[in-house]
């Protein structure tokens, strides 16, 4: 799709979401090797250098798609 899609979260999931600690505005805060805070960009760093030494070609655009694509495929096997 050219837009951003959403997808609803599920009432229970919603709630345990909801009930996790946060760190600041962070409710997953990625620490480094040395404690010191990941940026979006740290992050998307290791996702595209681990995904390279497995020897697969990726973006985070295709992750998401792919994620959401497959939730899309469990759910409707699910209902």
């Amino acid at each position: 799709a050219d837009t951003d899609q959403t997808v609803p979260l599920h009432p229970v999931l919603r709630s345990a979401l909801e009930a996790l600690p946060w760190a600041g505005t962070d409710v997953f805060p990625f620490t480094g090797r040395f404690g010191q805070r990941l940026t979006r960009n740290d992050v998307c760093y290791r996702v595209k250098r681990l995904a390279e030494l497995a020897g697969v070609k990726l973006t985070m655009h295709q992750l998401r798609k792919g994620s959401a694509a497959g939730w899309r495929s469990n759910s409707a096997r699910a209902g």
